[in-house]
């Protein structure tokens, strides 16, 4: 079997936007940085195009040129590739949700709301709560708030789906900086 060339754009930043051929089985043996080596793998190495079919550049500023570009497009569909995989994960977390408020409502007594009015109108004192229970801070209230949130499946995807954009673009800049310092140079020429 012919390896399937690959396109390894930002984990290795002296050999960006060039054609390597790898094999699938020697992907995991490549590590990311962040050590989320599945998960950006199989964004980060795309199947690139024949390169038997392109011209080659005639001199440095047109190789250059093209360089960037291939390393531009290769970042416009790694992007793409994670938010189409972060909205299949927030289609799987609504749909489980869907699901999950289904068996709630099947499951749920009828609950008497007739006092709730009166409860919220009551205004709260400090010190009228149990005098057992502990004193909450209200910062330890806002992480507690927070680590909830983050337990929500659908914001979790959304968030992860921000925090590899975030990582990407990062890797991406820095893989693209040597060309395009390289490129003013030869302009400057």
């Amino acid at each position: 079997m012919r390896p399937t060339p690959y396109l390894l754009s930002t984990t290795q930043a002296d050999c960006v936007g060039l054609p390597f051929t790898v094999s699938p089985q020697s992907i995991t043996a490549i590590h990311h940085p962040s050590g989320r080596n599945a998960t950006m793998q199989k964004h980060i190495f795309q199947p690139i195009s024949d390169l038997n079919k392109l011209q080659r550049p005639m001199n440095r500023e047109d190789r250059l040129k093209t360089i960037i570009a291939n390393l531009e497009k290769h970042e416009q569909d790694v992007k793409t590739s994670i938010v189409a995989e972060a909205f299949q994960k927030l289609q799987t977390a609504r749909q489980e949700a869907t699901d999950t408020d289904k068996k709630a409502i099947d499951s749920d007594q009828p609950v008497d709301h007739g006092r709730l009015p009166s409860n919220l109108r009551a205004p709260y004192q400090q010190g009228s709560g149990d005098p057992c229970m502990p004193h909450i801070d209200p910062k330890q209230l806002a992480e507690a708030a927070a680590g909830q949130a983050t337990a929500d499946p659908q914001l979790a995807a959304v968030l992860e789906a921000f925090g590899h954009l975030r990582e990407y673009e990062t890797l991406a800049r820095r893989a693209k900086e040597p060309y395009i310092k390289a490129l003013e140079r030869q302009r400057a020429q």
